[in-house]
């Protein structure tokens, strides 16, 4: 046990620095409190908390000690920024980024379906947040771009989902997994990230996106601005479930993808 608290106490420090950083401990955390008060312990790392360990040994290394260190979004510059804009439904997602000219549209498997089940029914903020990640992992290389500081400005018409990656945690279990796998993604790719709500009424290229991914028939016009026909390139598909199952293993702490 005072090896596990002392390795947690070098996690607090570097958190203090690299963004959302405390995501990435909160298991052993709960590992620790889980085991009580007596030092002598012998602890053995579950599956949660050893992923977390594997995400730092993963991450640091890579890490040249200035990227993504806290920060807020209106510290950087606006040409530093990427504005995304997401947006799902029962049926399907859509993502609109506007500085590259490139929408996302993906009808749902029934295999992220099956993700999204809670009890009874379908959890909405898990086809939300699955929809951000979705967007960030497909075009991770494009938001980090070339400088050394990057933001990208993320914004959602759903709440739990601008707070869950704001706070870096759910109490959810599975949107507690999603919010460490964009975080995951953006810190690999040394991107800040900031989350911020969009009325729905706003999010109209991203709702028409989600609304329209299960069809074989073209989007409706009327649901777009007049910009989003003048696209010059575009970029469709999601994150499959072969690409889910790339991802580094530290972002799934039940170590299950299946």
């Amino acid at each position: 046990m005072k090896e596990l608290q002392s390795l947690l106490g070098y996690l607090v420090f570097a958190a203090r620095v690299v963004q959302h950083g405390r995501t990435f401990y909160h298991y052993i955390i709960q590992q620790l409190r889980a085991a009580g008060a007596a030092r002598g312990t012998w602890i053995v790392l579950g599956p949660p908390a050893m992923s977390e360990v594997e995400w730092w040994c993963e991450f640091l290394p890579r890490w040249n000690g200035v990227q993504i260190i806290a920060r807020s979004l209106e510290s950087f510059p606006l040409s530093a920024r990427r504005l995304v804009l997401t947006d799902a439904c029962k049926e399907g997602m859509g993502a609109w980024f506007p500085t590259r000219r490139k929408y996302l549209l993906h009808a749902w498997t029934p295999w992220e379906l099956q993700l999204a089940e809670r009890e009874t029914a379908l959890s909405m903020p898990f086809l939300e947040l699955l929809a951000a990640v979705s967007a960030v992992y497909t075009w991770r290389k494009e938001l980090s771009g070339q400088a050394l500081d990057m933001a990208l400005d993320l914004r959602s018409d759903c709440v739990a989902v601008v707070e869950g990656i704001q706070k870096g945690y759910s109490k959810i279990t599975p949107i507690h997994q999603l919010v460490r796998a964009l975080l995951a993604v953006t810190n690999a790719a040394g991107i800040f990230v900031s989350a911020s709500h969009i009325a729905g009424v706003k999010n109209k290229e991203a709702d028409a996106l989600s609304r329209s991914a299960h069809r074989d028939t073209a989007i409706e016009q009327h649901s777009l601005n007049a910009s989003f026909f003048s696209l010059e390139s575009v970029q469709m598909g999601s994150v499959t479930r072969t690409e889910w199952e790339g991802l580094p293993s530290a972002i799934w702490p039940e170590g299950n993808k299946t």
